[in-house]
Order: C-alpha cells, then sequence, then structure tokens
C-alpha cells in the first residue's frame, strides 16, 4: 500500500500536476522486486559515497545524514511500521532521495531526472562537492550492464530493461541486500540499492 501510494505521489510530480503545491517529492519505486530467484553471493549495497562523504547503509539517521551535507527537508509519509522518511536532492540531470526505515538510513535511489520533472524545494540542489553518487565505490548512474555482471554475476531477475540483484547473508543476523537497476542502451539510467538487518 504504501509503495503504491509513493508511485502516484511521485508521478504527479513528474508530470507537473503538484508543481503550484511544491509537495514533496517522494521516492519512486522499481518496476520489479527481487523475489525467491537464486540470490547472488558477490557481497554489495553496503556502502554509499557522496563525493568524498563515505557512509555505511544503517550506520546514520537521515538527520546525521543532513548535518553532514549541510542541509536537505526531511519528508515522511505513513506512520508506525509502515512510515518512511527521506531526503531529497537534485543533481545535474538526475535527482537522489536516501529513505531512512525504523531510524537508519537503508535505501538509495538515484535516478535520470527528465528534463521536464519540476524543481521543488523539497528537493533542493546538492552541493557540488557531493553530486559524485556511488554504491560500493564503484555502481552509479552510467555504469554497463556489462560492468554489473562482471563484478555481481548475473543478476537474481531480470525483465526488459530491469535488472534485480539480490543478497541474504543468514549469518550476518539476516542481512538483505537488494539492487534494482533500468536500463538505458545498455547503461544505468536509475537505480534502487537497499540493505536491511533483522536481528
Amino acid at each position: 500500500m504504501m509503495r503504491a501510494i509513493l508511485v502516484i505521489l511521485s508521478g504527479l510530480m513528474l508530470s507537473g500536476a503538484a508543481v503550484a503545491a511544491d509537495l514533496p517529492i517522494a521516492p519512486p519505486s522499481p518496476m520489479i522486486r527481487s523475489g525467491a530467484e537464486a540470490p547472488n553471493v558477490v557481497p554489495f549495497a553496503q556502502a554509499f559515497s557522496l563525493g568524498s562523504l563515505n557512509l555505511a547503509f544503517e550506520s546514520q539517521t537521515l538527520q546525521e545524514v543532513r548535518g553532514r551535507i549541510g542541509g536537505g527537508v526531511i519528508d515522511r509519509l505513513g506512520d508506525s511500521g509502515d512510515r518512511i522518511d527521506w531526503l531529497c536532492y537534485d543533481l545535474p540531470g538526475a535527482r537522489l532521495w536516501l529513505a531512512e526505515y525504523q531510524g537508519k538510513v537503508r535505501e538509495l535511489t538515484l535516478a535520470v531526472r527528465p528534463a521536464k520533472a519540476p524543481a521543488s524545494s523539497h528537493c533542493p540542489a546538492l552541493l557540488a562537492k557531493f553530486q559524485s553518487v556511488r554504491i560500493d565505490g564503484a555502481i552509479t548512474l552510467g555504469t554497463s550492464r556489462a560492468d554489473l555482471i562482471q563484478r555481481l554475476g548475473q543478476p537474481a531477475k531480470q525483465a526488459g530493461d530491469w535488472l534485480a540483484f539480490h543478497r541474504e547473508a543468514p549469518a550476518k543476523g539476516d542481512e538483505d541486500n537488494e539492487l534494482i537497476v533500468r536500463l538505458e542502451n545498455g547503461k544505468v539510467a536509475a537505480l534502487w540499492a537497499k540493505k536491511v538487518t533483522s536481528r
């Protein structure tokens, strides 16, 4: 239900329907999710970097990340266990979301921003020194399909231009890692990286 609401809100913003109200821009949802397919073996979605700022998933709150970046608007949707909080930033030609679940940043979304996408005060421009966004020091917009597979192995699931990589590590307290990408012309045009550990 929550994901459906996020898709609707993001669609409204991208279409320009909510520009006048300057509403929060919720992180979009990928069109596929990994399931019970054979998981990947190579560890991934452990950390991300914003320029020289290196952060591990599940190690920081949004408040802490915002403090280190120097600005941003924390938005919220839902309540209790169904709540999602996020920060949204604009980069040249792209948009970044950092999402917090249960008190820690566990998900990053990075996508090419269409020219028609409206600006919003809820997605301020990210300072230039933080604009190089990478997952595990390597994966970012423009990464090729061949490079992804070389690093991570074959995707656990594939549907058209969508690839889903999935890994579970029970020895680490039921650690669940997911990386979903959408390709355009064989290169990453959008990515969703997520790490959730249940102890």
